[in-house]
């Protein structure tokens, strides 16, 4: 159980640094963000998983879409409003989704190319 409470305790102590850090300083960033690349660095400069963080994190991913809940709610409410802004939505979504595929394919590729795998 110790374990556990350390992971929990970790992953708010990177988001609370996180919203702190937006709040005081890089007002442009959400503080999540902000608590992930914290969390990012921690671990890399680490160099090794602490107890208890995966099994929190395993517990979140198992259950990520719970937290989708209340957008889907918001969505089956307000389904005039949808209706009304569904061009600005594509607009925003579809170019979106493509750029964000080709960066992760790039990415994916320099990483293999670092690592000396075959493409």
């Amino acid at each position: 159980m110790i374990p556990v409470v350390n992971g929990l305790v970790l992953l708010f102590a990177a988001l609370w640094l996180g919203n702190l850090l937006q709040s005081l300083w890089l007002h442009t960033i959400p503080g999540p963000v902000l608590g992930m690349l914290l969390m990012l660095g921690f671990l890399t400069l680490r160099q090794s998983e602490p107890d208890g963080l995966g099994a929190v994190a395993q517990w979140f991913i198992r259950y990520l879409s719970f937290f989708f809940i209340p957008a889907a709610v918001g969505i089956w409410f307000l389904d005039s409003e949808i209706v009304r802004q569904w061009p600005a939505i594509l607009v925003a979504t579809v170019p979106a989704t493509i750029a964000t595929q080709l960066l992760v394919a790039l990415l994916l590729q320099a990483l293999l190319k670092h690592r000396g795998a075959p493409e």
